[in-house]
């Protein structure tokens, strides 16, 4: 009985065998934020932790190497990993523009993702604003999360001022107001347009929060003003005359720095005015005031019919001058070919040319003709048949029926010219 009870004492207080070292169960591993618990698996009557503690079970929550001393100095110990958790950070492509999509990310290199909208995806896109969270698990199980509030900016509505008609050849500023950046359609990138046609004008705005706007101006254009300078163009030394313009605009300026819609000059010279209508436009005209040109006068055309018997004729013509402003200028006779009033001219047609000069240098020239017709005194009479006539000063006559007679003749250059003469 007493070999008995001592062995029933013997295994109560030790319930290992000698030398058995303790098994130390629990993960090795854990993410940062839970905690682990390390446990003796074998029982035994005293336990020391290197944490200090004396019970059979620890929980820990940092990385180590955690050691356990049980009853008869038996030593065991674990290493416990603590993995950091995963750093989401979800980021947007853009801000959310109202009526427009946007992306949010939570970045490359995470065993898997789930979103609250129930996407899987690294990325989303969204069409709306609100509350968005992600939580993305590593390649040790540790999970980590992050979340976002979208709001959704609403887009600018950009107004383009300025004048919507330009006068011809004119330009205009329009404006687009105040925003981050502009684009225009004609390629343009400024707040300010300076436009000079008319047509159709597009301006993109884009405000500080990347989200877009658009307006659209059309500019005409005014009609075009004339003015025409009235009055007389030519005067004398001495003398003066009016210029006018219509006076229904809004400003007239004269080259003589008068403003009135009449001006009076008494000198000649080049004469302007710029007017401006009641849109801003404005048109110009000018004028030259001279003296009175001379101008020499010639008599018309001369034909003289004179016998078979004679060789040449005295011809008296007279070549005058309208002397205007009373002033008197040497008349030039210019062609080589022309003969003196009083000369005798010979059968044919003889070309008499003349001119005058002014002091300005401006001329005045004037010609004619002295045709001299020989009348032959053989007449040939035909009922029928055609009349072949030899020679530049011959002719046919004919006879109206008023009785005159008339002698045609053809020149060299094939030009008729008909002569009254006396009857055969």
């Amino acid at each position: 009985m007493r070999f008995i009870l001592l062995f029933i004492l013997t295994m109560s207080c030790f319930p290992m065998l000698p030398g058995a070292q303790p098994t130390i169960v629990g993960p090795g591993m854990i993410c940062e934020g839970s905690s682990a618990q390390l446990s003796v698996q074998e029982n035994y009557t005293s336990y020391m932790w290197s944490t200090g503690e004396m019970t059979q079970s620890i929980t820990v929550s940092t990385s180590g190497t955690y050691s356990v001393t049980v009853t008869g100095g038996l030593f065991s110990s674990k290493v416990l990993q603590v993995n950091p958790l995963p750093d989401v950070q979800i980021s947007t492509t853009s801000n959310l523009c109202i009526g427009f999509t946007t992306n949010l990310d939570a970045g490359p290199g995470f065993e898997s993702y789930l979103w609250n909208t129930g996407a899987n995806t690294q990325e989303i896109t969204i069409a709306s604003g609100g509350e968005y969270s992600v939580t993305v698990s590593d390649n040790n199980g540790c999970e980590g999360a992050d979340t976002i509030n979208i709001s959704a900016f609403p887009n600018p509505e950009p107004t383009i001022t300025g004048a919507n008609q330009i006068c011809v050849g004119g330009t205009a500023i329009i404006n687009a107001g105040a925003w981050q950046s502009y684009s225009w359609n004609n390629g343009r990138d400024t707040r300010e347009l300076v436009i000079s046609s008319a047509g159709t004008y597009t301006v993109t705005v884009t405000d500080t929060n990347g989200c877009k706007g658009e307006d659209t101006f059309s500019v005409g254009l005014f009609p075009q003003p004339s003015v025409e300078i009235m009055g007389t163009i030519e005067i004398c030394d001495g003398e003066s005359t009016e210029l006018s313009v219509d006076p229904g605009y809004s400003l007239i300026m004269w080259s003589t720095e008068e403003t009135t819609p009449s001006i009076t000059i008494n000198s000649t010279g080049e004469y302007s005015v710029s007017i401006t209508d009641d849109n801003g436009c404005m048109a110009e005209d000018a004028i030259s005031i001279n003296n009175p040109i001379p101008v020499v006068i010639c008599p018309p055309d001369t034909f003289i019919t004179i016998s078979e018997a004679s060789l040449d004729t005295i011809v008296n013509y007279g070549v005058s001058v309208d002397l205007s402003c009373g002033n008197s200028y040497p008349i030039t006779q210019t062609d080589a070919s022309g003969l003196a009033s009083g000369d005798p001219f010979p059968i044919g047609s003889t070309q008499q040319s003349f001119r005058i000069e002014a002091v300005n240098g401006i001329q005045s020239t004037c010609d004619f003709t002295v045709n001299v017709v020989q009348q032959s005194d053989n007449v040939i009479k035909l009922e029928n048949g055609d009349l072949f006539l030899k020679g530049i000063y011959n002719g046919a006559i004919y006879q109206s029926p008023d009785g005159s007679c008339w002698k045609i003749m053809v020149s060299n250059s094939g030009e008729i010219k008909a002569f009254k003469i006396k009857c055969p």
